[in-house]
């Protein structure tokens, strides 16, 4: 228990029987909502500017995720050693496309700011074409 001195009056936090994670989840929900209530009244730059740096945010746990997960998860599968060299047999294909070369190369961060950079672009840049156009870019199909 704990005073509240503007109004002087007894507050009781009242633990329910719900899971905690539940409680949790559902609070979560209702700041997101109110946030996303904010961030629809802003301007355009504001919004735009917004959706860019979560973006930024999700892309970097995203290429972090994936990039400790890939780094696990390969060495399971003993595939065959690279070659030795990055020549191919294929004339005028360039070196990023020999085969056996690792779909994500680069170590985590380098991974995880290269996700960071694309999504943050790209969140961005359709948050700023919807507030134009007034619809979503997939609905323009």
């Amino acid at each position: 228990m704990w005073w509240n001195k503007k109004e002087k009056k007894e507050v009781v936090l009242v633990v329910g029987n719900e899971n905690p994670l539940k409680e949790l989840d559902k609070k979560c929900k209702e700041y997101k909502i109110l946030f996303d209530q904010w961030v629809v009244k802003q301007s355009l730059p504001g919004e735009a500017s917004i959706a860019t740096v979560a973006g930024a945010v999700r892309g970097a746990a995203l290429g972090a995720c994936l990039t400790s997960l890939v780094d696990h998860v390969l060495p399971t599968f003993n595939l065959p050693p690279r070659p030795a060299t990055l020549q191919s047999n294929i004339p005028g294909c360039p070196p990023s496309l020999v085969p056996y070369k690792p779909i994500i190369s680069g170590g985590t961060l380098a991974q995880a700011r290269n996700f960071a950079v694309l999504t943050s672009v790209n969140a961005g840049l359709s948050c700023g074409l919807r507030r134009l156009r007034g619809k979503k870019d997939f609905e323009t199909w």
